[in-house]
């Protein structure tokens, strides 16, 4: 079976996640976020090499996507006093979805308070969130929140 899924083979891939979206994570703030910008938000690049890369092109999460739809969103960390954000979890999810060539996936923001100096070499700088009067920034966010380009559920998934 070959890893790019057709264009039928998509349609489906996307009404699964959306289920999946819809029902099991319907209180969580999700958006779709183009896999491109989210491979430049990666804490690091899979290797193409050694058992990683096996595991990209054939391990079971391969499959599970195929044939399930994404079950989890990706999640991203955004650090608000650097303004920095990059991927927490889905890493592999991401690498799998580009073989695929699944065009945007299923994304949540969460706000993380890391020292300042952790993310500045592995997160992308974003446009953030101001702080309301009482200095408080939610804890989860909606991607195009802090700036990424993102859709709604509702345009992609009715």
């Amino acid at each position: 079976m070959g890893l790019t899924l057709s264009h039928s083979q998509k349609i489906e891939w996307y009404v699964k996640t959306c289920y999946w979206m819809m029902t099991t994570h319907k209180l969580d703030k999700i958006e779709f976020v183009p896999t491109k910008v989210l491979l430049e938000l990666r804490e690091f690049i899979r290797s193409p090499y050694g058992s990683r890369y096996d595991y990209v092109e054939k391990g079971p999460l391969v499959y599970q996507l195929m044939n399930n739809g994404m079950q989890e969103p990706i999640m991203l960390m955004y650090n608000q006093p650097t303004r920095t954000v990059f991927v927490g979890e889905g890493n592999h999810r991401i690498a799998i979805a580009k073989k695929l060539g699944i065009e945007s996936l299923p994304t949540r923001v969460v706000r993380t308070e890391r020292k300042p100096g952790y993310e500045l070499h592995i997160g992308k700088k974003v446009k953030g969130v101001e702080p309301n009067e009482y200095g408080y920034v939610k804890g989860s966010l909606y991607p195009s929140e802090i700036g990424l380009r993102a859709y709604s559920l509702d345009k992609i998934c009715k």
